[in-house]
């Protein structure tokens, strides 16, 4: 697949993004405060990926402006016809940006999507991924009769954790 440039709406002539999902910083030369040139070398940006998508920072009259990688390309170069307001990665994977894997999609259609992938946590007691309890502890809490205060202490939690517990607000399933 060749790789395809084009100019980021709102940052032509600075930055660009490419079919394949990378975005460059053009050449340019740019007037300093005290009227000094800098000139700008063309750059291909490093994206930020210490959230779940990819996050690129442009910069413009002095502002920095934080933009997802899939949202731009997909802004670049897929017609949103419908105007929906998401783009969904097809494959689930939210690193991979490339145009192939894009599409524009209604927020009811993006939870669908994730939900048959399988990509969403909908896992529930234990095997959710930031439990602490287990199915017994939590059974305990909420239908025991001991004092909330101790019951968190005994199991090493917040007492607000606890609360949660004995009054439905977590573990409802149980």
């Amino acid at each position: 697949m060749d790789e395809v440039w084009k100019d980021i709406e709102g940052f032509e002539g600075m930055y660009q993004v490419s079919s394949l999902g990378r975005i460059k910083s053009l050449e340019r030369t740019v007037k300093g405060k005290w009227k000094t040139d800098t000139i700008y070398h063309e750059l291909i940006r490093k994206p930020s990926t210490c959230k779940p998508y990819n996050i690129v920072r442009l910069s413009k009259n002095g502002k920095s402006f934080y933009k997802t990688v899939h949202r731009l390309v997909a802004m670049a170069f897929l017609p949103n016809i419908e105007e929906k307001p998401e783009v969904n990665h097809i494959d689930g994977n939210k690193k991979n940006n490339l145009l192939s894997n894009l599409e524009w999609v209604t927020r009811s259609e993006n939870c669908v999507h994730y939900m048959k992938l399988g990509t969403r946590n909908t896992a529930k007691g234990e095997k959710h991924l930031k439990s602490i309890l287990t199915a017994k502890q939590a059974e305990e809490i909420k239908y025991g009769d001991d004092p909330i205060a101790e019951l968190a202490k005994k199991f090493g939690i917040a007492y607000q954790t606890a609360w949660a517990v004995r009054n439905g607000r977590t573990w409802k399933h149980i």
